[in-house]
């Protein structure tokens, strides 16, 4: 098995047939077909059924294709690495953060980073923790930066914590809610719920529950900043944000903020990466970068 073989056969997974996997690499079909042919036969299995319809991958191939995109990717790394060590300061870092994440630790840290890297590519995955786990594992993500999982992940990664982040109440501006001073006092309010650790009402449900307090039927459910805003247009509704969505965005005009006496409790961000293989240098400094901070009193 040689590279060729494996980039020709991720073509021909990704477009669904010899014929769009070889424009698209600018290559013979006879080329891609001799390709896979040779493939296969060093593996001793079928990976791709031929039909008029396409190419469809068997079980073999599926289960191919998984290692087959670990090894372009950990090949691209390893160029990547190659040359950054050499002093070429250009490549790609791809990370997964959540939106809590983003909006805490971009702001300060990336003049930092472009500083240092002006020419790598920083490409920003919006996703939480359980979504990332494929992509982390099959080495398409370099780490993930944000809320913590809600369940155990693979255990080929590791974890390492970050910072909490507590918890406020929102509501748009003028809001008939806004003269409530405790969470029980606004338990009758219509809320919204985000899904802010991995699972769409367990960070809703589990601060009101914490509290000895009945859960609120959510009117919404919301995973970012704007479709919050968007829903707080349309319904005089109360949202659990962490404080971070307050203090580091701007915010005049969109949100207000209700204040409680209640503790609701923080949102724990960590960072996750594979257990093994090392970063790239320029995915290692944004890394350090985010890990080197220290949560603002």
């Amino acid at each position: 098995m040689k590279l060729h073989h494996v980039r020709h056969f991720l073509a021909i997974a990704e477009h669904g047939s010899l014929h769009r996997a070889a424009v698209h690499l600018g290559a013979a079909q006879s080329a891609l077909s001799r390709s896979l042919a040779e493939l296969e036969a060093s593996l001793g299995t079928v990976l791709v059924e031929r039909s008029r319809n396409g190419s469809l991958l068997t079980a073999a191939g599926h289960r191919f294709v998984t290692r087959a995109r670990a090894i372009e990717e950990e090949m691209r790394r390893a160029m990547e690495e190659a040359r950054q060590h050499a002093g070429i300061k250009a490549g790609t870092v791809t990370v997964g953060m959540s939106p809590t994440g983003q909006m805490l630790l971009l702001p300060r840290v990336l003049n930092r980073f472009y500083e240092a890297w002006p020419d790598v590519t920083l490409s920003i995955h919006d996703a939480m923790a359980e979504d990332c786990e494929a992509g982390l594992v099959e080495g398409r993500l370099d780490f993930f930066a944000g809320a913590c999982p809600h369940r155990p992940l693979d255990p080929r990664l590791r974890h390492g914590p970050l910072c909490g982040v507590e918890r406020i109440v929102l509501a748009r501006p003028g809001s008939r809610w806004q003269g409530e001073s405790t969470l029980r006092s606004l338990g009758g309010a219509p809320w919204i719920a985000v899904r802010a650790n991995g699972q769409t009402q367990a960070d809703h449900d589990a601060v009101f529950e914490a509290l000895g307090l009945a859960v609120p039927r959510p009117v919404g459910i919301a995973s970012s900043m704007l479709t919050v805003w968007l829903l707080l247009r349309a319904v005089d509704a109360l949202v659990i944000v962490p404080r971070a969505w307050w203090d580091e965005t701007p915010t005049s005009g969109v949100f207000t903020k209700i204040e409680v006496e209640e503790p609701l409790g923080a949102v724990d961000l960590c960072t996750v990466r594979r257990a093994t293989l090392p970063l790239t240098p320029a995915a290692q400094y944004f890394y350090d970068l985010i890990t080197g901070l220290q949560p603002r009193s």
